[in-house]
């Protein structure tokens, strides 16, 4: 099972919240490289617009697969900041707030933060400060 498949609570027992962002985040992929697309410039002769056909083949077929290995990449990569959001969320008690303040809370911190994950994390606990009882 991979750690994204994970959930926040088993992140969260071996280590600190900064060490799971960490992990979390190293597990995101790089996208894919996007294929080229072949120009007109130049052709002359009906062997050279022939060669671009065989091209602007090859170009559509390489842009099928760049555009299904992308949307796994952004699947995958959505999965994992959401996986980072939630230990975050978890960490910080935001379940303790009503929904519809954790949310103004969660876009508070996101907006006032620098640094990232790490800084979201620290913003939402100096936040999480005010509504302790």
């Amino acid at each position: 099972m991979a750690l994204y498949e994970k959930s926040p609570e088993h992140i969260l027992d071996p280590c600190i919240i900064d060490e799971a962002i960490l992990m979390l985040t190293n597990e995101k992929q790089e996208y894919p490289d996007k294929p080229k697309e072949p120009t007109t410039f130049g052709l002359k002769t009906p062997e050279e617009y022939e060669e671009y056909a065989n091209k602007l083949r090859l170009y559509n077929n390489k842009k099928l697969d760049y555009t299904i290995a992308k949307e796994g990449v952004d699947n995958l990569n959505r999965l994992i900041d959401a996986k980072i959001e939630a230990c975050i969320r978890h960490e910080c008690n935001l379940q303790k707030l009503p929904d519809w303040q954790q949310a103004k809370v969660w876009y508070y911190a996101c907006d006032r933060a620098s640094g990232g994950y790490q800084g979201i994390y620290n913003t939402l606990l100096n936040l999480m400060d005010l509504f302790e009882e």
